[in-house]
C-alpha cells in the first residue's frame, strides 16, 4: 500500500463526510419545518432546536459529521 492508496482513502471518507453533512443540513431543514408548523414561527437559531423538555434535534444533530456547525439564517439551515 502506497501513498496513493493513503490519499485515496482519505478522498473517498472526505466525499462520504460531505454527504453526511448534506443530508444533515437536510434533517435540520425538516425539523425548521416542524418547528415552524407548531410554534406559527420560524427558529432563528439551532439552538431553539436543541433545547426544551422534547428538543426536535439532539446537540450531536445540530453538527455535520466533519465537526462543521449547522446554523439557521432566513428559516434555512447552512453550514
Amino acid at each position: 500500500r502506497g501513498l496513493g492508496d493513503v490519499y485515496k482513502r482519505q478522498s473517498k471518507n472526505n466525499v462520504v463526510k460531505g454527504k453526511g453533512c448534506e443530508a444533515q443540513v437536510e434533517v435540520v431543514n425538516s425539523q425548521i419545518i416542524l418547528y415552524q408548523i407548531e410554534h406559527d414561527e420560524l427558529p432563528t437559531s439551532i439552538s431553539q432546536l436543541t433545547s426544551g423538555s422534547n428538543p426536535y434535534l439532539t446537540q450531536k444533530q445540530a453538527t455535520c459529521p466533519n465537526g462543521k456547525s449547522i446554523y439557521i439564517s432566513n428559516g434555512q439551515a447552512y453550514v
